[in-house]
């Protein structure tokens, strides 16, 4: 199954740059757009924005059910391999964090491809977690394929580090 999500993923990124694709840089909620000759596309729903409302809401019930059984979660260096393993390792971690932290996306990128969408997004996160400063800069692939009618997320990898400090000015 992983290695036909990893051929998957290759296969949606090879594709990408015949496909154009409307940007949403500094609209979090705004509805996600695939352009195309005299064809315009909203995706509904639009998963991404969904799940991280869904963990900054404390929802855990509505975000593991955007997730597809065998999702495949990849965060910190770690591997998640199915929604049971991340309900019962991470997701309690996951909304404690991002209901302590501010989140803006600053850069967003949706494509689709049939009963496929991949989702790309770049963002800051800042604020106070456990006694610690948050000063984030992340990215975020999300893949989602439509399972007998409805959209679910399989691979999320996310990805972030420290953004750099302002020198102080004198």
């Amino acid at each position: 199954m992983h290695l036909v999500i990893g051929a998957t993923i290759i296969t949606l990124i090879a594709s990408a740059g015949s496909i154009a694709s409307a940007h949403d840089g500094h609209a979090p909620n705004a509805k996600a757009k695939i352009i195309a000759p005299a064809v315009a596309i909203t995706i509904q729903p639009d998963l991404d924005t969904q799940f991280r409302n869904a963990l900054a809401a404390g929802n855990a019930r509505s975000a593991a059910a955007l997730l597809s059984d065998d999702v495949l979660i990849y965060e910190g260096g770690g591997v998640e391999r199915s929604k049971a393993e991340y309900v019962g390792h991470n997701l309690g971690a996951d909304i404690a964090f991002s209901q302590a932290t501010q989140f803006s996306v600053t850069q967003r990128n949706v494509r689709m491809f049939g009963d496929m969408a991949i989702a790309t997004s770049e963002s800051r996160t800042t604020g106070q977690y456990r006694e610690r400063a948050i000063n984030l800069l992340g990215t975020e692939t999300m893949i989602m394929r439509r399972e007998r009618g409805q959209w679910r997320i399989i691979h999320i990898h996310w990805s972030s580090k420290n953004a750099p400090v302002a020198p102080r000015q004198n």
